[in-house]
């Protein structure tokens, strides 16, 4: 019995090898996009011509100016819906921008979006009666992620524009689908992403630290007959 239970022992220690080691790199791809822009810091969006702005991409933008709300997401019973208008809670709102925001850096603008939470929402609407009025006053600096419009939110977006008067063609050349998801504030080593690095790290770490304690007792096996 107990040299059935020896033989059974690399087998049970291998298959927690294999689901340390899996369980770590799928948390890794899985965030890789954060851990990125935790170690390498974030893409000054400022700087990005128009082909160059993807989904995904971690930016910082310096915000002087932008066009007005356009929708909002108001959570009831634990379920975001996004309106024109917002009726109930609402958690986060979603602005008009140009890509980039600087002459010095980018040479073709559109329009796309950026979300806020509640903590930005005063300084946006400010900014909003002040980029009408034709004036400029403290930049707003956001962190977030770039990300595609869902159907509702580019809705919006283009009815947001049909409302100034523009055609449908010329709100299609005009408009990215995309907006900067800032709700969330800055991601920093102290955040749930950079945790869940370090624990798949230590994941990664116990799979290697358990392949060669595998091939130890596979030699110790070996030597024994």
């Amino acid at each position: 019995m107990q040299r059935k239970s020896r033989n059974n022992a690399p087998k049970q220690l291998l298959i927690l090898v294999i689901s340390l080691g899996g369980l770590g790199l799928m948390i890794i791809l899985g965030l890789f996009s954060e851990l990125k822009c935790i170690i390498f810091g974030y893409t000054d969006f400022t700087s990005l011509q128009v082909d160059e702005i993807e989904t995904g991409m971690y930016v910082r933008a310096e915000l002087v100016q932008n066009y007005g709300c356009f929708a909002n997401k108001v959570v009831s019973d634990n379920v975001a819906v996004l309106y024109k208008e917002g009726i109930g809670e609402t958690t986060d709102w979603y602005y008009v921008i140009y890509t980039g925001a600087s002459d010095d850096y980018v040479s073709e603008y559109k329009y796309m979006a950026i979300g806020v939470s509640e903590d930005d929402y005063p300084a946006m609407e400010t900014m909003t009666e002040n980029t009408y009025n034709g004036e400029i006053y403290d930049t707003l600096v956001l962190y977030g992620r770039i990300c595609p419009m869902t159907s509702s939110m580019e809705e919006y977006f283009v009815e947001f524009f049909e409302d100034f008067g523009y055609t449908d063609d010329e709100i299609e050349e005009m408009i990215l689908p995309y907006y900067i998801d800032a709700s969330d504030g800055k991601l920093s080593w102290s955040s749930a992403s950079a945790i869940l690095f370090i624990l798949a790290a230590i994941f990664l770490i116990s799979a290697v630290v358990g392949f060669i304690r595998i091939l130890t007792v596979f030699r110790q096996n070996k030597k024994s007959y």
